[in-house]
């Protein structure tokens, strides 16, 4: 049985990501450079 709050989380995703792709983008450069230089150093 699928959990009703994931679905309506990948929907608010989905929604959000066309109006706001740059700053998504830019977001996730951020956390993924953040996230190597932890594994890094």
């Amino acid at each position: 049985m699928e959990d009703p709050s994931e679905n309506i989380d990948t929907s608010v995703t989905f929604c959000f990501l066309p109006s706001n792709l740059e700053t998504f983008f830019k977001a996730t450069l951020i956390f993924v450079g953040l996230f190597l230089h932890h594994v890094i150093y």
